[in-house]
């Protein structure tokens, strides 16, 4: 289960730097900083996607995990969803620069 675990933190560590950075670089042009909010809650299903994509096994009906096996399935999850909130929000809140 450690070995799922890790793997599972890797896959939130790397989804999660690139919704951010894709955030943080769609925030330096002036014409798309409005909807990056809206571009940020777009991509919340698309990381469900691929989490249901490479995890599938999680999925099937006739498992049954432990509360100790969901716990390690739920913390990564609302770690990098807290994570990524204050992030985009924090990008969200910096004052557009005037292009000169």
């Amino acid at each position: 289960m450690t070995e799922f675990f890790l793997t599972q933190i890797y896959f939130h560590t790397v989804a999660s730097m690139i919704v951010v950075g894709l955030c943080w670089g769609l925030s330096k042009t002036l014409k798309i900083q409005s909807q990056i909010g809206f571009l940020y809650l777009f991509s919340l299903p698309i990381k469900m996607g691929f989490f249901y994509y490479f995890f599938p096994y999680l999925f099937e009906s006739s498992l049954s995990l432990s509360i100790q096996q969901k716990g390690f399935i739920l913390f990564p999850l609302t770690f990098f969803l807290f994570f990524e909130v204050l992030m985009v929000a924090k990008i969200l809140n910096q004052k557009p620069k005037a292009d000169i």
